[in-house]
């Protein structure tokens, strides 16, 4: 099954499924560039898997509706309730967790995940699992004043379950791979240290050919992702602090970063 990749607003990433002339999409930050897909794809149909609420995951909806009245949108009751545009009644398509289904010939189950915000969903169809601002390279969703530290570990958990040993590519909502590997290592986990370095490797060679670090391997992620390592609730719970913590300071020096460069070249 191939799934496009298309890289949307700062950060984000919005994945299409096509099936003949229907496209499933999974969420949709922004229109303008998954419009040029569509048209280019002769896309008829559009089917949208919602994972949560967030602008930055559902902002492209009322322009996506415009080209494509007839879309039919997948979320739970409760995000759809949420979202800033009011999506057609007559286009929701409500799940429930561990709900299965059927879009475009292709089966789907819907898992349950809050923990980065009150409700979040995670979706899966073959080894594939789609996991929103769940679970990204290396990393994992913060917590938002809405959702909980034990939501967010508990449904890792379960996501860790539902994978089994059966080797799942993952699909994250983020490209925070870089930032990721820079917290996982000021851990300093010698175990960690191999994996990271091949893990940056990867991913710069990626962006040099205008590519992104999605998807990734679960086993793979089992190696490096701190957060899927944790061993119990306090021991995530300490781990997702120092990542708040340590992102603000990796954003700060980021931006000191930008600021020299862009000095030096005026200086230049």
């Amino acid at each position: 099954m191939q799934v496009e990749v298309i890289s949307a607003l700062s950060d984000n990433y919005i994945y299409v499924i096509k099936v003949d002339d229907q496209a499933i999409v999974v969420d949709i930050g922004e229109y303008k560039i998954l419009r040029t897909y569509l048209k280019e794809n002769n896309i008829r149909q559009v089917h949208l898997l919602i994972t949560h609420k967030h602008d930055d995951h559902v902002a492209g909806l009322q322009a996506l509706f415009a080209d494509y009245p007839q879309t039919q949108v997948y979320t739970s009751e409760q995000i759809f309730a949420a979202i800033r545009w009011q999506v057609p009644q007559e286009a929701r398509q409500y799940l429930q967790d561990e709900q299965e289904f059927t879009v475009a010939g292709l089966n789907f189950t819907a898992l349950a995940t809050p923990g980065h915000t009150d409700y979040h969903l995670c979706f899966s169809t073959g080894n594939l699992l789609f996991t929103g601002d769940l679970l990204f390279s290396a990393g994992c969703g913060k917590v938002m004043p809405d959702g909980s530290y034990e939501q967010l570990y508990s449904s890792i958990v379960k996501v860790k379950e539902f994978i089994g040993q059966v080797d799942f590519w993952l699909f994250p909502g983020h490209e925070y791979t870089l930032s990721n590997i820079a917290f996982a290592r000021s851990l300093e986990q010698a175990q960690l240290e191999a994996p990271l370095a091949k893990l940056e490797e990867q991913t710069r060679q990626a962006f040099a050919q205008n590519r992104g670090n999605s998807p990734v391997l679960y086993s793979q992620e089992k190696l490096y992702n701190p957060f899927l390592q944790a061993k119990d609730l306090n021991q995530f719970t300490k781990l997702r602090q120092a990542k708040d913590q340590f992102g603000s300071s990796y954003a700060q020096a980021k931006k000191r970063q930008a600021a020299v460069k862009i000095l030096q070249q005026v200086n230049d």
